[in-house]
């Protein structure tokens, strides 16, 4: 968005004010589940070990993404093992392991996601399920993986409760990953994505765990699709479960875009009329807006013209202010 002003006096006016644009987009707010699956269960045959049965999470921004090694389907039947590619850039990440009783953050970045629990009765003992690749680079084969692993965060057993945040005013669209699981019972996690600072209602999101109860420790992944074109601030999440097994959360994304300035120029045309130009771009559509106070609430600015298709490098419009303006400011947005 360019802004300047005009003096309705008899000479040219070539001042120039500068105020961002951001592009809007052609979505609607909104949030969805995703992926939905059994990452790892100690039922698996493959495995027949203890609670350690391990799952492989790539933090690494050249092959992100997750797998399961010693997957189960629904009925209880060992499932083909599966690698699934993160496709956004990754924004950041929590997650949690080691010592009782506590969550203790073990591998977090990007500041994003909170995790809290009124649960005081859980401990780490053979919980050392997520291994996490974030400085190495795991290759293409996260199921065969080319270097070794960089954290083992852990995890909790026992934990009944995990409830906070994703920040994502940040971000244009993404997905939030759930890393979680439970042990001879059924889990549940549901979120809701919030307008904090505004009037757009919540848009929940009842329990959209897979269904399954778990047969000994199984651990799940699931993963909520989002847009946030009307200014929501966080998703808020809750998992429940009576004997549930906690790994962390993977938020990714697409930064909202960086304003962009136009610059807009006026100049005398003749003795009544002024000529706004500004650079243009092709295949652009820009709309011209004025008024008679730069302070005025933006809505309130009036339409001068609409419409107007880019004529690259410089589009140019002129206008004529009424003889009783004594001041005009004008601003173009695409």
């Amino acid at each position: 968005m360019g802004i300047a002003q005009m003096k309705n006096v008899c000479i040219a006016i070539t001042g120039v004010m500068l105020l961002t644009l951001m592009r809007p987009s052609a979505h609607a707010a909104s949030i969805q589940v995703d992926d939905q699956r059994i990452l790892a269960s100690q039922n698996n045959t493959v495995w027949g070990h203890n609670e350690n049965v391990p799952y492989n999470v790539s933090l690494n921004s050249s092959n992100p993404g997750y797998a399961g090694l010693f997957p189960n389907d629904s009925g209880g039947n060992d499932a083909a093992p599966f690698e699934q590619d993160i496709t956004e850039e990754i924004q950041g990440w929590l997650f949690v392991g080691g010592g009782n009783n506590v969550l203790n953050p073990a591998s977090e970045s990007g500041g994003l996601i909170t995790m809290s629990t009124t649960d005081d009765t859980f401990d780490s003992f053979q919980q050392s399920s997520p291994q996490l690749w974030i400085g190495s680079d795991p290759g293409n084969d996260l199921l065969s993986p080319a270097t070794g692993r960089d954290v083992n965060p852990g995890g909790y057993r026992g934990i009944q409760d995990v409830s906070g945040s994703v920040d994502i005013s940040g971000l244009q669209s993404g997905t939030v990953y759930f890393f979680y699981g439970a042990y001879n019972s059924a889990p549940s996690i549901t979120a809701s994505m919030k307008d904090t600072d505004g009037p757009e209602p919540d848009i929940d999101v009842p329990d959209f765990h897979n269904g399954d109860g778990a047969n000994r420790k199984e651990m799940y992944v699931a993963s909520l699709t989002f847009v946030n074109d009307s200014g929501y601030e966080t998703i808020d999440y809750d998992f429940t479960s009576p004997n549930g097994r906690w790994g962390g959360m993977v938020v990714s994304g697409t930064v909202i875009n960086a304003p962009i300035e136009i610059a807009l120029t006026i100049t005398r045309a003749n003795a009544e009329a002024y000529d706004v130009s500004w650079p243009s771009q092709s295949n652009r559509v820009y709309k011209l807006w004025s008024s008679p106070d730069l302070m005025l609430d933006i809505s309130a600015w009036n339409l001068v013209e609409e419409g107007i298709f880019a004529t690259p490098p410089t589009n140019t419009v002129r206008v004529t202010p009424p003889e009783t303006v004594l001041k005009s400011y004008y601003r173009v947005e695409e």
